[in-house]
């Protein structure tokens, strides 16, 4: 029976795919492809997509601790009075920041869909901004 020589043909293995990988990046080639203006386009909005979405989730975060938090507070019947209605304020404060979040959320989604189309690397976030349209729709069926 042969054994896998394993302590020294996986470290050969991995140093030569590292070596391959590195000369066949673009730095070692010597031709450095400057993007034309509609990747560097994409580019962008590919990145304030990333950062809306990432306060999107933060405020949703935000929203469902204090609402966490006010659903314990009525439940222990505790903190009372000026505590309560802070907790309160505080609640409604991010309800209004997380609703602010997913409209600017969405507007940048129906943008990009608008300049660029749909690309496989947005469906993430597309697929985030049609659950959001999804529950404020059936909020507004339920009220």
């Amino acid at each position: 029976m042969i054994r896998f020589p394993r302590r020294t043909l996986c470290p050969l293995i991995l140093l030569s795919l590292i070596t391959v990988g590195l000369l066949a990046s673009p730095a070692f080639s010597g031709s450095r492809e400057t993007p034309n203006p509609v990747q560097r386009a994409s580019a962008i909005s590919d990145e304030s997509l990333e950062t809306l979405y990432g306060k999107l989730k933060e405020t949703e975060i935000q929203w469902d601790q204090t609402r966490r938090a006010l659903r314990k507070a009525r439940q222990r019947r505790y903190p009372r009075g000026q505590a309560l209605e802070q907790l309160r304020q505080r609640a409604r404060k991010n309800e209004e920041a997380l609703a602010q979040a997913e409209e600017a959320f969405l507007r940048r989604v129906d943008q990009a869909r608008y300049t660029t189309g749909e690309t496989r690397e947005w469906n993430a976030f597309i697929e985030r901004a049609e659950q959001i349209q999804e529950a404020r729709r059936l909020r507004a069926i339920s009220q």
